[in-house]
């Protein structure tokens, strides 16, 4: 496994735990389908939340949150519909997240930020 795929690994288990700690239902973990994946999929009382996990260990290219460009949104959106067609769920009850994780291997630390409800860009 490559480094980076590890320290995404890391952070999808760090967002997990965060998550069942704040009471969310975990559904689905790294649900993959043809044109695109999705990392977390949770639930909190009725609301399907779709969460994009971000994990960096530096902020030199910026960071975690900030590299959701125009294709992963259109990847997300896509990967969104088809979960619920697949499901065969009718509920529009849903919003996606974002959680953004920045490691500090030194103090063996992590910093999450959670944004919610986020605004996927309208894509046609």
């Amino acid at each position: 496994m490559w480094q980076k795929q590890k320290i995404g690994k890391t952070g999808e288990e760090i967002a997990k735990k965060y998550f069942k700690k704040k009471g969310y239902k975990i559904l689905e973990q790294h649900y993959c389908l043809r044109g695109g994946e999705i990392d977390l999929i949770v639930q909190k009382e009725e609301k399907i939340i779709f969460v994009e996990v971000k994990t960096r260990t530096s902020d030199e290219f910026g960071n975690p949150e900030e590299s959701i460009n125009y294709y992963k949104q259109k990847s997300l959106n896509r990967a969104i519909n088809n979960y619920f067609f697949k499901k065969r769920i009718e509920n529009n009850d849903y919003q996606f997240d974002v959680v953004s994780i920045m490691l500090d291997k030194k103090e063996r630390k992590a910093l999450i930020k959670h944004f919610k409800n986020v605004q996927l860009a309208q894509l046609n």
